[in-house]
């Protein structure tokens, strides 16, 4: 029999997925008392399966990349994208070092559920919460069911990570929801063919006329072809799921193809793919992980990447205002204002992909592409496609030139001063990057040493006057973080080139 629910915990973590299996983790680690309630029994199944190569840190700081690349994942190479005037593949590195994975979630999930067991948290699953605690504003815990019996949890602090229910961001009057809303209608194929024209473990993206189909391929040989519709155009259909979506698929030029010969292993699954964020991160008493915080498009690849994300920096923010009361406003403005600006900006790359559609007529498209939902976003789409064409130029200019003759300055305009960031646990204040009041990342690396190492010399001459400053001993890690870093300069326009 399941150990009863204790009454009280320091940190309660409502859901047992990526985000909050992840803070979980963190805090038990740092030695508080953390309790994590999860509705499901794992392994539970779920899509979402594409994993990019920037998920890869993540796995390391939460202890998991061993098992994760251990597992027999599809490793994936990049993405091909058909939009009907013409089919792109885009690879994450042509050398092929950097990969994704394509995931069996319902193993990646228990993975890092089993971590944060392992890292001493508290997990008790088939427990669903049905109610939030307050003591005037702040939220004091949980009100609990299992198949076992109900009951109460008093916590200092809860973590919302329940994933789309968003248990506590709607009890709190937070969620947002956009008015276009999108279900995801996904199938899993046994059988068909490998394809030869691109890497087999690529994501696919197409667009169709009524929506856009996306693909994986699994390590056991299935292949999670999932279509994205509006949801009300599909309930106001005389034809039932299925037959909607084979006479969808019927139209592919891309995925179809590969489907020749294939069976649908276990029917369909309907899930509700609709961008929704929450107006606050964070407040009194509670936080906001993952997809309980913001759902961007599933196009964008990066849900449990930003799943993750949330999780480390949240745990870090969790862990500040316990043990470090005095920096409780820094924590939270941090979190409100880093989360915000994650998920404006994936939305800002979301709606840059919808515009690209070539069926803009269609109300799908026509709907999505007007959509105001990303009205908060710090970067606007059009001025993403400027900024990622400013970084690849530097890239190719440094690639082809090489180091040692492109030379570099720092245009007027940046400066360093102390701006937060998650460091080590906790929320710091560190030198950081400021150019007309906005913060640049500068990936790590030690802002003002590399500025002042921006003399006018050669990319070569940067890194080693860089390296003499700091001490830091040569390594390809290093040099990844001072191309990341200066990346980032050249999207704001902030560097000179020359050879």
């Amino acid at each position: 029999m399941t150990p009863s629910v204790p009454g009280h915990t320091q940190v309660l973590v409502i859901g047992g997925g990526p985000a909050g299996a992840g803070v979980a983790t963190v805090l038990a680690e740092a030695g508080i008392p953390t309790l994590l309630l999860e509705r499901r029994t794992f392994p539970r199944p779920r899509i979402g399966e594409s994993l990019t190569p920037k998920v890869t840190p993540l796995l390391s700081i939460l202890g998991v990349r061993e098992r994760v690349e251990g597992a027999g994942f599809v490793r994936m190479a990049g993405t091909t994208v058909d939009h009907g005037a013409g089919r792109e593949t885009h690879l994450f590195d042509p050398e092929g070092r950097r990969l994704g994975y394509q995931a069996d979630r319902a193993v990646f999930d228990q993975i890092l559920l089993q971590r944060a067991k392992a890292a001493g948290a508290e997990v008790h699953e088939e427990v669903k919460v049905i109610g939030v605690l307050r003591s005037g504003t702040r939220v004091v815990g949980v009100e609990w069911a299992s198949p076992n019996g109900s009951g109460q949890v008093e916590a200092e602090w809860v973590v919302d990570a329940s994933g789309g229910a968003a248990v506590l961001s709607r009890a709190l009057g937070q969620r947002r929801r956009a008015l276009q809303r999108t279900v995801a209608l996904a199938g899993y194929f046994r059988g068909g063919r490998r394809p030869t024209e691109h890497p087999p473990g690529n994501t696919l993206f197409e667009m169709i006329d009524e929506g856009w189909i996306w693909s994986v391929l699994h390590a056991d040989g299935r292949r999670n072809v999932t279509l994205g519709l509006d949801a009300a155009r599909v309930r106001a259909r005389s034809a039932s799921y299925l037959e909607l979506y084979h006479r969808l698929l019927e139209r592919s030029r891309l995925v179809a193809p590969l489907l020749v010969g294939a069976t649908l292993s276990g029917g369909l699954s309907a899930h509700d793919a609709t961008w929704a964020r929450s107006e606050a991160y964070a407040g009194d008493g509670w936080l906001l992980s993952g997809d309980a915080a913001s759902v961007i498009d599933p196009l964008t690849s990066q849900g449990v990447y930003k799943a993750l994300q949330s999780a480390i920096v949240g745990a870090a923010v969790v862990q500040t205002v316990l043990k470090r009361p005095a920096d409780r406003g820094l924590a939270l403005h941090y979190y409100q204002e880093s989360q915000a600006r994650f998920a404006a900006n994936y939305a800002a790359i979301a709606l840059s992909f919808y515009r690209r559609s070539p069926h803009q007529e269609q109300p799908f498209w026509r709907i999505r592409t007007q959509s105001s939902f990303a009205d908060h976003a710090d970067v606007a789409p059009a001025d993403l496609q400027v900024l990622a064409e400013r970084r690849r130029h530097f890239t190719e200019r440094v690639t082809q030139a090489g180091g040692d003759r492109v030379m570099l300055r720092v245009r007027p305009g940046i400066r360093v001063e102390p701006r937060p960031v998650a460091e080590r646990g906790f929320i710091e204040l560190r030198p950081g990057w400021v150019s007309d009041g906005a913060p640049i990342d500068s990936a790590g690396v030690d802002p003002g040493a590399l500025l002042q190492a921006l003399g006018g010399g050669t990319v070569a001459q940067a890194f080693e006057a860089y390296i003499a400053q700091t001490g830091q001993e040569r390594s390809s890690a290093l040099a990844r973080a001072l191309m990341i870093a200066l990346g980032n300069l050249a999207e704001r326009n902030l560097l000179e080139l020359a050879e």
